[in-house]
């Protein structure tokens, strides 16, 4: 009786060892930088327009699930924020004196949700490469607003599993029309953003 008890252990260590060895989650955190696609409204009061991208920040959960195969699968929920920068320089032709005179330029915040998910496949070692889509809710925005809250961005990223912890390289794609206002006929972020991933 006390050699099946034991048996039974046994299996249930070995079982346990494999649900384990089956799945992973742990701490993300990303920062980076990226472009704006953008495209102004005509508008004769403004002599030139200007908008850069200056960085992205994020901090998040990922959950990761293996298969048989060199293919795993990774859910990634995350907190972050886009930040860029636009200019507008009056037409003097067109302004009197005094307005010609005032640049106006906004620093603007992007505060966003997101959760994505990949499909990743693992090439030698601790190298994969992976494919997926993060939709993503513009929940406040500061500077000059918007009237999408809402996109979809394409991911493909590039990563190397060390062993504590995993490094990747993530380039995002954005397909909707995120910065959209009464200066912005259009804007959409393109990301590069380098990640940390330290499962527990």
């Amino acid at each position: 009786m006390k050699k099946h008890y034991l048996l039974l252990l046994a299996l249930l260590c070995m079982a346990t060892f494999t649900v384990k060895a089956q799945h992973e989650s742990g701490f993300l955190v990303g920062s980076g930088i990226g472009s704006l696609n953008k495209d102004f409204y005509q508008n004769k009061l403004v002599s030139s327009y200007s908008a850069s991208y200056r960085f992205n920040l994020s901090l998040g959960y990922r959950y990761r699930a293996f298969t048989a195969t060199p293919l795993f699968f990774d859910m990634d929920a995350n907190l972050g924020v886009r930040q860029w920068h636009s200019e507008y320089v009056p037409n003097s032709y067109y302004s009197d004196a005094y307005y010609s005179m005032i640049i106006k330029d906004y620093t603007s915040n992007f505060y966003f949700l997101s959760v994505g998910g990949t499909a990743n496949y693992s090439l030698y070692k601790g190298l994969s490469i992976g494919l997926g889509v993060e939709p993503t809710y513009y929940f406040k925005c500061t500077g000059e607003g918007s009237d999408n809250h809402f996109d979809v961005p394409l991911v493909g990223k590039v990563a190397y599993r060390f062993r504590p912890i995993e490094i990747g390289l993530s380039y995002k794609y954005g397909l909707m029309n995120v910065v959209k206002n009464e200066n912005m006929k259009s804007g959409k972020f393109r990301d590069l953003q380098l990640s940390l991933w330290i499962p527990f």
